[in-house]
């Protein structure tokens, strides 16, 4: 389901481009100044965004979970706690 979903984005967002290009040449071939796209366009875009960002989602893989247990049950507290790029010797009391 989520190939067909991004192949038809991609036809709507081919679709709007060809509309665009259509639209250029009418207005080029009416002498009217290009301003912006028109708003079935912009639509075309919009829609096509969304449905292949829904697509991808949905072909996304299920994540794995992330298993330490072995090495955590092994540490302990003092051990994650004394990383030496955090402990200072040489500081000012507080006043």
């Amino acid at each position: 389901m989520a190939t067909v979903l991004v192949v038809g984005s991609v036809g709507l967002l081919l679709n709007a481009m060809l509309d665009g290009i259509h639209h250029r040449e009418y207005l080029r071939a009416s002498h009217q100044s290009y301003a912006r796209p028109p708003i079935e366009i912009v639509v075309q875009c919009v829609l096509a965004l969304l449905v292949c960002t829904w697509a991808i989602v949905l072909s996304a893989p299920r994540l794995k979970p992330i298993r330490v247990s072995g090495t955590r049950d092994l540490k302990n507290f003092d051990f994650y706690s004394a990383v030496p790029g955090f402990m200072t010797f040489n500081h000012r009391p507080f006043r």
